[in-house]
């Protein structure tokens, strides 16, 4: 097993026209961060690039894919790659003020799919060898004292059988989570839990076959 742990792992020498392409999503799609006010849109709106060149190991590839995926929306990006198995974990995380209201959390659970899908289809639709991804996203919560601490948002997994099906010009982040993706995860409390040791009930939680 590899690990690998990066805040960025651009290379311009090694990919020149990734500075061009995140530069454009900034300008002209509002990729840029969201301030500490408002949560940030779950709608996407950058494409997913070709995977960089081969002189990366495949964890940098990953890592790679998801900024750019994500319009850079990910922070503390963590690659865990099984060689043997070709599977791959993806864990990062949203900033923002932490979802309390309705409309909060809705967003907040929009751009957990939207960010999932993101990245899956950045790594399923690249020439990286996978047999299966997973993706889960974290972003602050309440614990039980209300401090404000790190903590689980939602997570996605997909195998290379059922990915090998996706037409992905053609799917949307809410149908890859309710029909493709094999498990999936969704939070639904991020205020206290108010009890010693507790831990938050998903909102969803779907094994598709």
């Amino acid at each position: 097993m590899v690990r690998f742990r990066f805040s960025r792992i651009l290379n311009m020498a090694v990919c020149p026209w990734l500075g061009v392409v995140v530069a454009a999503c900034l300008m002209i799609s509002g990729c840029a961060a969201s301030s500490a006010h408002t949560l940030p849109v779950a709608t996407p709106t950058c494409d997913t690039p070709p995977a960089p060149g081969t002189t990366l190991s495949i964890p940098e590839r990953i890592v790679a894919l998801s900024e750019l995926a994500s319009c850079n929306r990910l922070h503390d990006l963590s690659v865990t790659y099984q060689q043997s198995g070709e599977a791959a974990q993806i864990i990062g995380t949203i900033s923002g003020v932490i979802p309390l209201t309705s409309s909060q959390i809705s967003a907040a659970q929009e751009q957990v799919k939207v960010l999932c899908f993101q990245l899956e289809r950045a790594l399923w639709t690249s020439d990286i060898s996978l047999q299966d991804v997973t993706v889960t996203i974290l972003g602050p919560v309440f614990d039980d004292y209300y401090d404000q601490v790190i903590s689980w948002y939602g997570t996605a997994d997909l195998a290379a059988k059922a990915a090998a099906h996706v037409d992905w010009r053609r799917v949307s982040a809410d149908q890859a989570w309710t029909s493709i993706f094999a498990r999936t995860l969704l939070r639904v409390d991020y205020d206290s839990f108010q009890l010693w040791d507790a831990t938050p009930s998903a909102s969803s939680s779907v094994v598709n076959s």
